[in-house]
């Protein structure tokens, strides 16, 4: 089974040159575009819905957004974190973070 999604000819050929750039068609390259976007986006719906079922998450996340509406300002993602009840791994990836280890795993 296949569809076609109309893209204007100009998207088609910049799509064209990406994709003859890395050795392959524009028909494969999108596909992996898709492919890498739909797995994200998995990712993403498990990552959340993990937060979602944490009661304890929830609570601190409701909690930090009324302190935000009340104006409060958080002045490092680590004091973020620990609002939100973090554990340590975590407040430890926010540690790094705000010192600009963009390689912080999170």
């Amino acid at each position: 089974m296949g569809h076609n999604i109309p893209v204007t000819d100009d998207t088609y050929e910049a799509i064209s040159a990406i994709a003859a750039s890395q050795g392959a068609t524009a028909d494969v390259l999108i596909a992996q575009w898709l492919a890498e976007k739909l797995e994200d986006e998995r990712h993403a719906a498990q990552v959340d819905a993990a937060f979602e079922n944490d009661e304890e998450w929830v609570s601190g996340a409701r909690e930090a957004m009324e302190n935000h509406k009340q104006g409060h300002v958080y002045q490092t993602l680590e004091e973020f974190f620990v609002a939100l009840g973090a554990d340590e791994t975590h407040l430890e990836a926010a540690r790094k973070l705000d010192r600009g280890d963009v390689d912080a795993d999170l």
